[in-house]
């Protein structure tokens, strides 16, 4: 039995510029189109809820739960499915490894492979969204690894996160990574700031980036609806991107490929010790205090630079 006929697939969109894109690759792949599933439900928590819903319903033994932020390299869901096959029986699911172009590095991220049959204990540990932390999916899957259900991530670089774009999007998870990254504060900067001389996604992320370093809550919601704010401060700077495939700079799955294997794509934390100023404020300040001072003053900093890359 060809195995991709026993998976359901959930793609959790909020408008990404590469939603067509995304489902067009994964049935690229031989996933029989009654098997997909778009939805577009807000918030996150929300989106959980249905689409674990959704998998349980459809009563196949997998159901892969993948963001609309994902590209996804020939065969990525085939290869994910034979791992899990061989994991024990109590493993609730894994997740494949992406290449996130705003951190330049392999992580884990918007896309989980599940046992279908145990979903229905996953929405029942999925909390509200006035109680959310800023990893729901990640939280959810940790509360029940504590009842001896087993998840592991990154079983396979299968693909590509964040790229291809529209820039108010760029710039709300840049907003988010002030929080959600705050000690990786310097390395975004600094490896933003060389990408925007030739990239303009990197200058929608400096943006976004120097609105949440002043952001004066210590926390933040992921929201869509929650930046409009940012939205408006993009679309006084940056033209809209055409929705249509054809204008892609990646358009197939051996584009995604390629581009997974970019060099140009990494960022190395040599980049990074190579500034010398950089060396010398980490020897003067230790690492929380370098944190809480570039979130509490990085904000005019990093609207600076952008500017100047203008």
């Amino acid at each position: 039995m060809n195995r991709l006929n026993d998976v359901t697939i959930v793609i959790r969109s909020v408008g990404e510029r590469t939603e067509g894109l995304c489902r067009q690759l994964i049935l690229s792949q031989g996933i029989p189109e009654e098997n997909l599933f778009l939805i577009h439900e807000r918030p996150f928590s929300r989106a959980m809820r249905k689409g674990y819903q959704l998998g349980a319903d459809q009563k196949r033994t997998w159901t892969y739960c993948v963001d609309a932020d994902v590209l996804l390299r020939d065969g990525a869901i085939c290869k994910m499915i034979s791992i899990i096959k061989e994991m024990p029986e109590q493993t609730l699911g894994v997740s494949g490894e992406l290449l996130d172009k705003f951190r330049g590095k392999k992580k884990s991220a918007g896309n989980h492979l599940f046992r279908t049959k145990y979903l229905p204990a996953l929405i029942e540990v999925i909390k509200p969204y006035e109680e959310e932390s800023i990893r729901p999916e990640s939280s959810a899957i940790k509360r029940l690894c504590r009842k001896g259900y087993q998840f592991k991530k990154n079983v396979l670089y299968i693909g590509l996160h964040d790229f291809e774009q529209h820039y108010h999007d760029i710039a709300r998870k840049a907003f988010t990574h002030s929080i959600k990254h705050g000690k990786y504060l310097s390395e975004l900067v600094h490896f933003w700031k060389k990408r925007a001389t030739h990239d303009p996604d990197f200058q929608a992320a400096l943006l976004g980036l120097s609105k949440g370093v002043l952001h004066v809550e210590d926390k933040v919601k992921i929201n869509v609806n929650d930046f409009k704010f940012l939205q408006d401060a993009i679309a006084e700077e940056f033209d809209t991107k055409s929705e249509q495939i054809s204008d892609f700079d990646i358009q197939s799955a051996d584009e995604v490929t390629s581009n997974m294997n970019k060099q140009e794509n990494l960022f190395t934390v040599a980049e990074e010790l190579n500034d010398h100023a950089e060396k010398q404020f980490r020897t003067q300040f230790n690492q929380l205090n370098y944190v809480d001072l570039l979130r509490r003053f990085g904000g005019k900093i990093i609207s600076d630079i952008k500017n100047k890359i203008k």
